[in-house]
């Protein structure tokens, strides 16, 4: 896993830092530390949802950014045809 190697514990070449990390701090402690803050509950089952269902995943601003970008829905959907489709129109 590359937790080790962000965390500083061991050296791996294979692991290289995303950029986003940087905003953690510089050392591979403040990785750590976010780390072990773990994640809300409630956030974790969002996520979960998002995840199982291939929702997108953020603020409802972002939500919205990838809706007008793509013709992927970001919310769940009731299944089967869209409400007052007609097939053959």
């Amino acid at each position: 896993m590359s937790y080790g190697a962000l965390a500083g514990m061991r050296v791996d070449v294979l692991v290289t830092p995303h950029a986003a990390l940087e905003q953690l701090g510089t050392s591979s402690a403040a990785y750590a530390r976010w780390c072990e803050a773990g994640t809300d509950y409630s956030e974790l089952e969002r996520l979960r949802h998002a995840t199982e269902h291939e929702l997108a995943f953020g603020s409802e601003a972002f939500k919205k950014k990838i809706e007008s970008m793509s013709d992927r829905a970001t919310v769940a959907r009731p299944p089967g045809p869209p409400r007052g489709y007609r097939k053959g129109t």
